[in-house]
């Protein structure tokens, strides 16, 4: 039997998935670039920064007052029980540990 090259072992182990994923991704990636150089457009300056900052902004949803108080009100309390919980798990180590090396 003649020895095969690695390209031809690979090609014939691949069944068809990986070398034709890899060309695939190879195409997408030429098209991606192609996209992002031809909508790319000059800016001037400053000022089309500030203009595009201030749409992008007048675009968010702000949570109303009482959607701030309420999150933060629930942030607050999850940390208050997060901290009394490890506060006992750590004291219950501590007792154990203590009583298991005779320092009680």
């Amino acid at each position: 039997m003649p020895r095969r090259s690695h390209a031809e072992a690979f090609a014939e182990a691949d069944e068809g998935g990986l070398l034709k994923t890899e060309r695939s991704c190879r195409k997408n990636k030429v098209m991606a670039n192609e996209t992002l150089t031809t909508n790319d457009k000059p800016k001037s300056g400053i000022a089309d920064f500030v203009r595009d900052t201030r749409r992008e902004i007048a675009k968010v949803t702000w949570p109303t007052r009482r959607e701030v108080g309420m999150t933060t009100t629930l942030i607050v309390v999850f940390a208050i029980v997060t901290g009394v919980f490890f506060l006992a798990v750590d004291s219950l180590l501590g007792r154990i540990v203590s009583f298991v090396l005779g320092m009680d």
